[in-house]
């Protein structure tokens, strides 16, 4: 590698954080700074990974030099405002934000910035910021036919969950209940954001119905594969005592299975396990499916004539209906019938650069 090529060092650090190899990492970007300190990704990469860290003192100063050599990238204007809240500079937070709002005004960039602010005292503007999103994000899904449905929508459908939240969360802090019922309820029902399940359990709790409100948030931890659960970390605070809270834990595990999953009559011969897109109308009934994997498609060709038109409960639970994506996977084997299990879709948390 040739020591003073600033690209090399640059994709050699991108390729050591992506394996979790930090040292090293941070040695490549620091070099990358030596050779060409004019370039505004070295130091966005080094305060990324401070940013994993919890450095975020140490982030801000990076990420602001970034900004300062670049200032039109705005997903380093949202970093820098995430990493500024998490510094206590909850003002200067806010500046990043709305910089990044001005730079870029496409969805995505407008939601992430009110996701942002929300983790400040900003919760109102949070809450207005969505609410100037949905608008956009309805069209692109009331735009949607089974046809024309793709996997980047599984996003959209997401945003729009995420917006309910935001704007549900600043109802509740304004003591707006039914409002806040409104949109916090599907916010949960559909998306399983564990931030959705802490704003609903607080809904729960201020109207006076605190044991929902802890299964709440039981479920919310239970939802896999999401580290640092801040529906979890709310139930260790609600309930302090561990047995109880493992037995609601136990419960709310039970109780995201319960009624996701639909058995298919006559599975094919021999064992096979499919991880599917679901395109779901908005009735809730399943329009078409498709297997994320290629070798997949020829057993599911198979089991489509007992899918299409298989009623998955998913109908929206408040406003006008809309067709949306889902993950899930199907299940069969040759002793038992098949099985299509609704997954889990994931939220968006703090932004990060694409």
């Amino acid at each position: 590698m040739n020591p003073f090529d600033e690209y090399a060092w640059a994709n050699r650090g991108d390729m050591l954080l992506s394996k979790g190899r930090l040292d090293e990492a941070e040695r490549s970007f620091e070099r990358q700074i030596e050779i060409a300190p004019l370039r505004p990704w070295a130091y966005r990469s080094l305060g990324t990974l401070r940013m994993g860290q919890l450095r975020f003192r140490e982030a801000r100063e990076l990420l602001e030099r970034a900004t300062s050599t670049d200032p039109s990238h705005a997903w380093t204007w949202l970093q820098l405002a995430w990493v500024s809240i998490q510094d206590g500079r909850a003002e200067e937070g806010r500046a990043a934000a709305s910089k990044a709002r001005t730079l870029d005004t496409s969805p995505h960039v407008q939601l992430a910035a009110a996701t942002t602010i929300a983790q400040g005292p900003y919760v109102a503007e949070a809450g207005a910021w969505a609410e100037a999103v949905l608008p956009s994000l309805v069209a692109r899904l009331d735009g949607l036919a089974p046809d024309k449905m793709a996997v980047w929508d599984v996003t959209f459908a997401a945003m729009l969950a995420e917006s309910w939240r935001l704007r549900g969360t600043a109802s509740l802090e304004a003591g707006r209940l039914e409002e806040a019922e409104r949109f916090l309820g599907p916010a949960w029902d559909w998306s399983f954001l564990p931030e959705a399940a802490v704003a609903l359990a607080r809904l729960r709790e201020t109207q006076g119905r605190k044991e929902e409100g802890h299964r709440i948030l039981a479920r919310g931890a239970a939802v896999p594969g999401w580290p640092n659960n801040p529906a979890l970390k709310a139930l260790q605070k609600a309930v302090p005592d561990p047995t109880r809270r493992e037995s609601l834990i136990e419960g709310g595990k039970a109780d995201l299975l319960k009624g996701r999953t639909r058995t298919l009559s006559g599975p094919p011969a021999g064992a096979v396990a499919l991880d599917v897109l679901l395109f779901v109308d908005a009735r809730g009934r399943l329009a078409k499916v498709t297997s994320v994997t290629p070798a997949g498609e020829k057993t599911l060709a198979r089991l489509r004539p007992r899918l299409t038109g298989l009623d998955l409960g998913l109908a929206w639970a408040d406003g006008p209906g809309h067709p949306h994506v889902r993950r899930g996977a199907i299940g069969c084997s040759s002793a038992s019938p098949c099985a299509l299990v609704l997954d889990l879709p994931p939220g968006p948390t703090f932004p990060a650069a694409p």
